[in-house]
């Protein structure tokens, strides 16, 4: 077997559990999920638009389940030397002194931007989630020690808390995968490291990762994972080519990405809040169906990653928008040309 490993670590907290909701949980089939993504992503623009051969060529290397067309997968993903740090549900939310103000009846209230990224795994408790009184929380976790129920936002989920780190190693049997196959396997995995994250709200700056390779089946091959791995960070936090706005791409592809990065700060809760703002300002400006939409009729994920980074020449971070534009759907383009006028204006 040949393989590389990648020694990951989270920079803001990953909402990521299996059947269990309340239990956080790393999960082998969730990793291979995100790469399979990013590595369409990543070369989807080189088929140009024969989504038959692009299927074909991801059934060889990750597998496909259709009966037609049943593959293994050429590449075994596998989960060692975890350290974790479990930050368990019902605590206070996140703060990252990053707010922007909502007008509510006849008062302004200031709202915590991390707050509004992470909606769903943390909450304000309803009234059904209280006694009468509205004092003591049917959930002992989501009480203060004195047994008064917390006030504000409240974590209903655990997450895995920054200092948690984990080994990914993608295996692959000695010549079944060519050259370019593991090139650009790393070039995905160091994709996902740099522009996304892990677990649920992940679009929206939640489990960020940082690392890198860590080792390799011989020297020769850690070596030349290490150098694309690195070229490749380097590269996705630049603009792509430029894509005019009525002829978008079929689907999300890194070749067409549009970044905006903002200052490095020391902190992950300040990174991430102070790009949550232009995310919100881009949410409220631009059009909803580019930014993800939650309803049952219409469900759509976010064409507008939210996401830190590690600056390796401060040592901090930092936050960053990336923009995947795409159409709607065959017939519709959306109403990319709004949003991408928003985004810009934003350098």
């Amino acid at each position: 077997m040949d393989y590389i490993d990648f020694d990951l670590k989270i920079l803001t907290p990953a909402f990521i559990a299996g059947a269990d909701q309340k239990k956080v949980e790393i999960r082998t089939a969730s990793i291979r999920g995100l790469v399979r993504w990013w590595w369409r992503a990543l070369v989807g623009h080189e088929y140009g638009g024969d989504f038959a051969k692009l299927l074909n060529q991801e059934q060889r290397i990750f597998g496909g389940t259709r009966r037609d067309s049943a593959r293994r997968s050429l590449v075994r993903f596998s989960i060692g030397q975890a350290k974790l740090n479990v930050v368990p549900y019902g605590g206070p939310m996140f703060r990252s002194g990053c707010s922007y103000e909502v007008k509510m009846r006849d008062r302004t209230q200031k709202v915590d931007v991390l707050q509004y990224l992470a909606y769903g795994p943390a909450r304000i408790l309803s009234k059904k989630e209280k006694t009468r009184d509205g004092r003591i929380a049917l959930d002992p976790a989501f009480n203060e020690r004195n047994g008064q129920a917390r006030k504000g936002p409240v974590l209903i989920r655990p997450a895995f808390g920054t200092g948690t780190s984990f080994t990914l190693r993608l295996g692959w049997r000695a010549q079944e995968l060519s050259i370019k196959d593991r090139l650009n396997l790393v070039k995905t995995v160091a994709s996902w490291v740099t522009l996304g994250g892990l677990g649920s709200r992940s679009r929206k700056g939640w489990g960020a990762l940082g690392g890198g390779v860590s080792g390799a089946a011989t020297p020769d091959l850690q070596e030349e994972a290490e150098e694309t791995f690195e070229t490749q960070r380097s590269e996705c936090l630049q603009d792509g080519k430029e894509v005019d706005p009525s002829r978008l791409p079929p689907f999300p592809q890194l070749s067409f990405r549009r970044i905006r990065i903002e200052s490095t700060e020391q902190k992950w809760e300040r990174a991430l809040g102070s790009v949550g703002l232009l995310y919100r300002k881009i949410r409220k400006e631009g059009d909803p169906w580019v930014t993800g939409l939650a309803h049952k009729d219409s469900r759509r994920a976010s064409s507008l990653i939210v996401s830190v980074h590690e600056d390796p020449s401060s040592g901090g971070l930092s936050g960053h928008l990336c923009l995947l534009p795409c159409k709607k759907s065959d017939q519709e383009q959306g109403s990319m040309a709004r949003t991408f006028s928003v985004f810009e204006s934003l350098a």
